[in-house]
């Protein structure tokens, strides 16, 4: 769940993104599925995120400080809560300019956010 007592949901939402795309470069899948609180995709968390493959033909998500743009989209926001998309870019050259979007539902719970993923789908 995401404290939005002392911040912009908004605001809470951007760190979230980071730490979750943070956690998915380090291939860390079991700290990136930790921040989820329910997982609504109709799947285990490792079918909508795949784990890294190392070397050739293989793929690593982008960490966030070396992407050089990204894209996080509120999609709406009221007192319920407010939907979330953002950006998972693979870090090799050759899927440049293909990438995932993580799709959450992020329900206020009083003073918090309850983080609920919805999906993970090509761009």
């Amino acid at each position: 769940m995401l404290d939005v007592s002392a911040t912009h949901p908004f605001e809470a939402c951007a760190a979230f993104a980071v730490r979750f795309l943070r956690h998915l470069a380090d291939g860390d899948l079991a700290a990136a599925e930790a921040l989820v609180d329910v997982n609504e995709t109709g799947g285990p968390f490792a079918e909508s995120f795949l784990a890294p493959v190392q070397g050739p033909g293989g793929f690593s998500y982008a960490h966030p400080e070396r992407m050089p743009d990204w894209s996080m989209h509120v999609l709406h926001a009221d007192e319920r809560g407010l939907g979330l998309d953002f950006e998972v870019p693979f870090a090799e050259a050759e899927y440049e300019g293909r990438s995932l979007s993580a799709r959450f539902e992020l329900r206020r719970v009083g003073r918090m956010l309850e983080v609920r993923l919805t999906g993970a789908v090509p761009n």
